[in-house]
């Protein structure tokens, strides 16, 4: 029996629900259709991936499965709204139900004014990494607790339908969660998302 691809419409209502929903990361599209056939609910795509056709090709495999796709729009070149809501339009072209961006609120209004679904980034950010000295979790005083709190608002704020909460305590995560409205993608974060 083939199940239905959920919405952001849906997604929302799983969070009023507080029902778990599964996401994985997906680089070709073998790696898409066990995630549609192994029933995941959500696949984020990034990097050399999401090229065009591998992009609707992963599409093509995964059809029951919600898809975000990340690229065009991670490029740290992109310096206005404009590029940037040129290069999410790509991707839903592509068949992205969602893009993800860790750019700032401006940009990311922009582009929810055009209806594009967002996704952004807290926590951890890899690129970031130079601002805490080393790879290691945030969150785990109440300064930096606090601080991803009111970047996930200032998304929230911005249009977002949510945000990827990484490498940050579990309980910091599901108080960040009671709190908005946002999807709350836990990526080493906790089951609270």
């Amino acid at each position: 029996m083939t199940r239905k691809k959920l919405t952001i419409h849906d997604l929302q209502e799983a969070k009023r629900n507080r029902e778990q929903l599964t996401e994985t990361f997906t680089m070709c599209p073998i790696e898409a259709a066990a995630c549609d056939a192994a029933g995941i609910d959500l696949i984020v795509t990034m990097g050399p991936a999401v090229k065009e056709s591998n992009a609707k090709a992963i599409r093509e495999a995964a059809p029951n499965v919600f898809l975000v796709l990340a690229d065009g729009i991670r490029d740290p070149n992109i310096a206005n709204e404009t590029q940037a809501i040129s290069a999410a339009f790509k991707l839903m072209e592509a068949g992205a139900d969602a893009v993800y961006t860790p750019l700032s609120c401006e940009i990311i209004s922009a582009m929810s004014r055009e209806k594009i679904p967002v996704i952004g980034h807290v926590g951890y950010v890899p690129y970031n990494v130079s601002w805490f000295g080393k790879p290691r979790a945030v969150g785990k005083n109440g300064l930096e607790a606090y601080s991803i709190y009111e970047q996930t608002m200032a998304y929230e704020d911005a249009g977002a339908i949510g945000v990827e909460i990484e490498i940050v305590p579990a309980k910091v995560t599901a108080e960040i969660a009671k709190r908005t409205n946002l999807l709350i993608i836990s990526m080493g974060a906790g089951t609270g998302g």
